[in-house]
């Protein structure tokens, strides 16, 4: 199945990126992850007549050194963040489908 009329992509350089945390801080104060920022650029080059979604990567914590100077401020993990860095890293694999990726995350609101 191909996808390209379902899904499509884009690029952000570490330049663009800071400048989008910057903006969104600036616009929302919402501090973004450097990961979330990205979707976010790419998003708002794709914006048209569709619905647009980006989902958060991660806790802007995170990154504390990329976000510090973006916004110059350094973000606080929250208390049930605080043991983040000896976490152990988790991802899941999924296959190129839409209704599979639909599925996955009705499924992780859920939880």
């Amino acid at each position: 199945m191909r996808c390209a009329k379902t899904f499509d992509s884009g690029r952000s350089s570490e330049e663009e990126t800071s400048a989008t945390i910057q903006t969104l801080f600036a616009t929302t104060g919402e501090v973004l992850c450097p990961h979330s920022a990205v979707g976010v650029k790419v998003a708002e080059g794709h914006l048209g007549s569709s619905v647009m979604i980006t989902l958060a990567t991660a806790h802007p914590a995170k990154f504390p050194d990329a976000v510090a100077a973006a916004v110059g401020l350094r973000p606080a993990l929250p208390r049930s963040l605080a043991d983040l860095f000896d976490r152990e890293e988790r991802m899941t694999e999924m296959p190129n489908d839409l209704q599979f990726m639909k599925s996955l995350v009705r499924e992780r609101i859920a939880l």
